[in-house]
């Protein structure tokens, strides 16, 4: 199954917990929809957390 067929539900617990793969980081369709996620729900999720995310995808793709 592909990241993008994940439900908005499972994928707002991946960026909660930290736990977003790293393929689903460096596949741009897989981070628009993380993106779009995180856009209908900032409350759901710590800018904290949402920061460390971003800098785990900026390694990832040096």
């Amino acid at each position: 199954m592909s990241y993008n067929e994940l439900t908005d539900n499972e994928v707002l617990e991946d960026i909660q917990s930290g736990s977003v793969p790293d393929n689903a980081l460096i596949d741009s369709l897989a981070w628009r929809h993380i993106c779009s996620i995180q856009a209908r729900y900032p409350r759901e999720i710590d800018p904290d957390v949402w920061h460390e995310l971003c800098k785990r995808r900026g390694k990832l793709l040096k």
